[in-house]
Formats: structure tokens, sequence, C-alpha cells
């Protein structure tokens, strides 16, 4: 019974270290943006801009959404200072 199980275990590592099997992923760049007074879609048409005239426009746009608020020193939220994440694509 052992000897089977040893058979079987080697079996499936051999298959399973012999697969090879590729990943394709989206991989992104972020900038996390704080104390920003506008809005997601002011600040990716900023960041846009600002990309275009620093890199090639081939570079792929930001995109801009709320990921949190600040907090105070007592852990409460700050509505009026959100926290956004730009991210695009590489």
């Amino acid at each position: 019974m052992l000897k089977l199980r040893r058979k079987v275990f080697t079996f499936f590592v051999i298959i399973f270290t012999g697969c090879t099997y590729k990943v394709f992923a989206k991989s992104k760049i972020c900038e996390i943006k704080f104390d920003v007074k506008s809005n997601a879609i002011v600040l990716e048409k900023k960041m846009n801009l600002t990309n275009f005239r620093s890199k090639s426009a081939t570079k792929s746009l930001f995109q801009c959404y709320q990921i949190g608020l600040e907090h105070d020193i007592n852990r409460k939220p700050l509505i009026d200072n959100p926290i956004y994440a730009c991210c695009r694509k590489i």
C-alpha cells in the first residue's frame, strides 16, 4: 500500500513539474495621490496631460479612482480629503 502511494505521488510530481503554463497578466503602474481637491475625472485629465507632455504618446492613459479617505489623529475619516490611485498599463 505504501509503495503504491509513493508511485502515485511520484507520478503526480513528475506530471506537474513537467507541465509549463504561460501566465498572461496585465501589469499596471499606479501613483497614489493624497490631498486632491478635485474629483477623479479632473485628476485623470491632469495626469494624462502631464504624461503626454513628458513621455511618448504611445503610453497608455491614466485611469484614476478613489481608493479611500484620509483620516485624522482619532482615526475618523475626513470626507473632504479623498485618496486616489491613478494607474496605467505598462
